[in-house]
């Protein structure tokens, strides 16, 4: 996430650990400050990991369904497959 602005970091972190989890990631080193991303390493934000994991399986979900938190996860999982280009406003388009 470096070059990315400091307050869209996050995101892109969090989103990344869920997606190598999925595909095996079992130890990383974290931002320990950030402390949902630690929630997320320890398995305390299992609907979220959840909703990641179907986006990457193909799922579409219907974002006006969601929590605010749940359409930032959407999006950004979209960000880094390539779904959608990046710019500094994801979170916001």
């Amino acid at each position: 996430s470096n070059g990315t602005p400091a307050h869209l970091r996050p995101y892109l972190n969090r989103t990344y650990l869920i997606m190598l989890m999925k595909y095996g990631l079992y130890s990383a080193i974290v931002d320990v400050f950030d402390t949902e991303l630690v929630k997320i390493a320890k398995g305390k934000m299992p609907e979220i990991v959840d909703l990641i994991c179907r986006v990457l399986d193909g799922d579409r979900p219907d974002l006006a369904s969601l929590s605010q938190k749940e359409v930032e996860y959407v999006k950004t999982v979209r960000v880094l497959t390539g779904e959608s280009l990046y710019s500094h406003s994801w979170l916001e388009v």
